[in-house]
């Protein structure tokens, strides 16, 4: 058994992840925002009501100051 289950052609199941990333910066201030799309060859992750489903997407924004 793999780490998420046993599906997929060699006994495994797949996972498949896009992200992409900015970088904006504002004197001392770096702000990367970030969008993530995971995708799975079988139900891994959970959605808003907590059911089964096989993808998840994301966005976050990151701060970072140097002085």
């Amino acid at each position: 058994v793999g780490a998420i289950g046993e599906y997929g052609p060699d006994g495994n199941a797949h996972v498949y992840e896009f992200t992409l990333t900015g970088s904006y910066q504002i004197k001392g201030l770096i702000i990367k925002p970030e969008f993530r799309i995971d995708s799975a060859s079988e139900e891994t992750f959970s959605d808003t009501e907590l059911n089964p489903t096989r993808s998840l997407s994301s966005f976050l924004i990151a701060a970072i100051y140097a002085f």
